[in-house]
């Protein structure tokens, strides 16, 4: 599939997309209908991490202020 040059809408751009993949932030496939995370890992092994739990809240944090920061970069465009 062809990478996207651009955030999808509410994304920043460290939010990697690819065709109508779900987004992926810090080598985590983001989830936000089922508000979670998901990273796979090497073998069989897939790490779960919910929105909820204190590294989801991180997680969510960071995406969050990298798109208030990339809104005021549109600001000065």
């Amino acid at each position: 599939m062809k990478k996207r040059n651009y955030p999808l809408k509410g994304y920043p751009k460290d939010v990697t997309t690819f065709g109508r993949a779900l987004p992926i932030f810090k080598g985590y496939t983001v989830d936000g209908r089922l508000k979670e995370f998901r990273k796979v890992k090497q073998g069989p092994t897939i790490e779960f991490i919910d929105f909820d739990s204190e590294k989801g809240q991180q997680l969510v944090a960071q995406i969050a202020h990298l798109a208030k920061l990339y809104e005021l970069l549109l600001c000065f465009r």
